[in-house]
């Protein structure tokens, strides 16, 4: 694999590929605002239930859910290689993560996770398939605040999104031989290739404005082969 490239930064971030320091002026855990863009909104539990004991039955789903999440989590922070990559360089180019900066959450979307600048990274815990399934939806989540850091990122052009999205999904481990496949996709040819350009295409459309008509496949076609290959933090696709 090359080197990362070193024109995707300047061209769609706004910063120098050897950008060492934080680049964005409203750090992790500030308010933002776009602090909505990538996160999905936690579920109340009701007020009020016509049936007491689907209530009671959600109430202790939700718990138990809140305990594996939890559970994993704290697992990932002190043992996911590839978690404490990205948090050893988030903390190296002045935004460090520490445990309070993952929340776990029921969501009202079918994502797993997502990021803001005011939260740090939101965790779904009524998503996960599995703790692989969290460990690449948290380094998922960790490139985009890598990004946020280290760049002037402006989260509601298509094109920057686009850019971030494919340089989260290529990054993450989400795209293996092996997810794909419990996905139901069973392309052996540049299947990872395949699996970036559609997630990260999914990714921008839930940007708003960018729901319908070809504006996130055409944003992602624009940027792809600067972004595809810019690997920074890491030397290469992991």
């Amino acid at each position: 694999m090359s080197e990362p490239s070193t024109t995707s930064w300047s061209n769609w971030f706004g910063r120098s590929s050897q950008q060492t320091t934080s680049a964005n002026s409203e750090p992790i855990n500030q308010t933002s605002s776009v602090n909505q863009l990538d996160v999905p909104r936690p579920v109340a539990m009701p007020q009020q239930a016509t049936d007491p004991i689907e209530l009671e039955k959600k109430r202790i789903q939700t718990e138990k859910d809140s305990l594996r999440c939890e559970k994993w989590k704290g697992k990932l922070l002190k043992n996911s290689a590839m978690v404490k990559f990205m948090m050893e360089n988030l903390e190296r180019v002045g935004c460090p993560f520490d445990e309070s900066h993952f929340v776990c959450t029921p969501c009202d979307t079918n994502r797993a996770g997502g990021f803001s600048p005011a939260v740090g990274v939101v965790l779904c815990q009524d998503k996960f398939l599995d703790r692989q399934h969290m460990e690449d939806t948290v380094t998922h989540e960790l490139v985009h605040a890598f990004d946020h850091c280290t760049t002037n990122i402006n989260w509601k052009s298509p094109e920057q999104h686009a850019c971030a999205e494919i340089r989260a999904v290529n990054l993450s481990g989400e795209c293996k031989f092996t997810r794909e496949f419990r996905r139901g996709n069973f392309q052996i040819a540049r299947h990872h290739q395949a699996c970036v350009r559609r997630r990260a295409i999914l990714g921008v459309k839930m940007l708003p404005g960018c729901e319908t008509g070809t504006i996130a496949e055409d944003a992602v076609r624009v940027v792809w082969d600067s972004c595809f290959n810019d690997t920074a933090p890491f030397d290469e696709i992991p």
